[in-house]
């Protein structure tokens, strides 16, 4: 009889305990919201307008319960993710807070009623705590270009003091990073030099084979080193006291490097500034006479500013 009261004794307990547990339970069954405070804010008076429980105390979650991050995308969009139980998990990006409720409250009603299909969890992270990657060093692209050609007005300076005006030509064909081609041009001595004598005239004539690597820094924006090697013809007229005029000429090797930048003024054509250094190791370097007639030195080194357009064809 002793054991049947304490059995009856722990029956009633335990039919306590889950009578009280039962509302308990219940009152920790809803929606737990994390993220972004104002998204958060929003989204809990959207759910509780819409009769849905929002637990206030992450504590009380349950198995059964919904977790929802807000935050905002890329995009500029609301990005709910939303797990629930036994693994099942979404993503959606919407465009109002209203829409964000309205998938949060058919998540819970398809969790009350057990219509979730259990799901592997998704590795989401959440996007408000998400650092951007590093873009990767920007690196500098190949001049995609077939056939290249330059034409420009030069102004020269040579070692010995004088100075020259000019024109330049050429044409090179891309292989791979590099334009392999040829150039030609024209110089004449200004005559505005103290080093020159007034009753000279030179001019000049010259052809390059040469290597460049034109590159995109930028959009619009081509930078392009280059290397040359070539032949030129100096010709030299000199007018002696007595009117005799004297006619001297003589080929030269030369060695050159240049730099460019050219800006496009449209797709194909742009504007180009180049400067270039030239060495005519074969110079005459001093001053010699021929047919008693007085003859300034060559120059030696040559620097000279181009300007001009470049026409890219593709």
């Amino acid at each position: 009889m002793h054991s049947f009261s304490a059995m009856l004794v722990r029956v009633a307990t335990a039919m306590s305990v889950a009578w009280t547990a039962a509302p308990a339970a219940a009152q920790c069954e809803g929606v737990w919201i994390e993220g972004a405070p104002e998204l958060a804010s929003s989204l809990r008076d959207a759910l509780m307008v819409r009769s849905v429980r929002v637990l206030e105390d992450p504590s009380c979650a349950t198995s059964a319960s919904v977790s929802v991050e807000v935050a905002m995308s890329e995009r500029g969009l609301v990005r709910v993710v939303l797990l629930g139980p036994e693994g099942a998990a979404a993503v959606r990006d919407v465009d109002r807070i209203g829409t964000a409720a309205l998938i949060v409250e058919s998540w819970t009603r398809a969790t009350e009623l057990d219509l979730l299909e259990p799901a592997p969890p998704l590795a989401v992270t959440p996007v408000a705590t998400v650092s951007p990657e590093p873009e990767p060093a920007a690196v500098p692209e190949t001049h995609t270009a077939a056939v290249t050609i330059t034409a420009a007005a030069i102004v020269a300076f040579g070692d010995e003091g004088s100075s020259w005006f000019g024109a330049h030509l050429g044409a090179c064909a891309h292989a791979g990073p590099t334009c392999i081609g040829g150039s030609l041009r024209y110089l004449s001595d200004s005559g505005l030099s103290d080093a020159t004598s007034e009753d000279s005239q030179r001019t000049f004539v010259g052809g390059d084979l040469d290597v460049s690597l034109p590159f995109d820094v930028a959009p619009g924006f081509i930078l392009t080193p280059a290397v040359a090697l070539g032949l030129g013809w100096l010709d030299i007229v000199v007018v002696d006291e007595t009117g005799r005029t004297v006619v001297t000429d003589a080929l030269r090797a030369l060695v050159s490097g240049s730099f460019a930048g050219a800006v496009a003024l449209v797709d194909w054509l742009s504007l180009e500034l180049r400067f270039t250094g030239s060495w005519s190791p074969l110079a005459r370097q001093s001053t010699w006479v021929d047919q008693g007639v007085k003859i300034d030195p060559d120059p030696v080194f040559l620097g000279s500013v181009m300007l001009g357009v470049r026409a890219d064809i593709r």
